[in-house]
């Protein structure tokens, strides 16, 4: 059975859909559309305080009411319900991507913090100079001359340290991949 939020101002579940599951508050609105269901002469309960319903009249309920439903969800209904469940996990992951992304973002300033305090350690302030040739000559190439360092984070994401506190971030490979394929 699954859990539905009403999302919409009415949603309207037709006759013979399927099976409702309510509370004993909400059966007894809708008594005269519902036919409880039983097993052997005994009203299945399914937890505490709700019961399972099958929809003999179209009946309906409002914005924000919780039902369990079983049964043919058209596009119709669709538009005025939404699953609980999958609500959550889209919640979850949402959650899991802006910690991830704020993973990233402190390791990634806490790697150019790091380059910061290792270059004024060794002389270079930074200036004007060092910038016009880490820009001109050839920044990202990797080589040792040139002063570029490369820095890989937990993400997997490649990141190159250019003299003057310049970072340029490479894509991974299925990114690259997507850029060649046009999409």
């Amino acid at each position: 059975m699954t859990k539905y939020e009403i999302t919409g101002v009415y949603a309207n579940f037709n006759s013979g859909s399927g099976m409702l599951e309510l509370t004993d508050e909400q059966a007894a609105a809708r008594s005269h559309a519902l036919k409880k269901v039983n097993k052997k002469g005994r009203a299945i309960k399914t937890m505490e305080g709700f019961a399972l319903y099958e929809i003999i009249q179209p009946t309906g309920f409002k914005h924000g009411e919780v039902v369990g439903f079983s049964g043919d969800v058209n596009k119709l209904l669709m538009a005025d319900i939404e699953d609980i469940e999958e609500k959550k996990k889209a919640r979850a992951k949402e959650e899991e991507e802006a910690e991830r992304e704020k993973t990233q973002s402190a390791e990634l300033l806490a790697k150019k913090n790091e380059l910061d305090s290792r270059s004024t350690d060794h002389g270079n302030d930074g200036g004007e100079e060092e910038k016009a040739e880490a820009t001109a000559g050839g920044a990202g190439t990797g080589d040792a001359d040139d002063g570029t360092e490369e820095i890989e984070l937990s993400s997997g994401t490649n990141a190159t340290k250019i003299p003057g506190a310049f970072f340029v971030l490479k894509p991974q490979k299925k990114d690259k991949e997507r850029m060649h394929d046009g999409g």
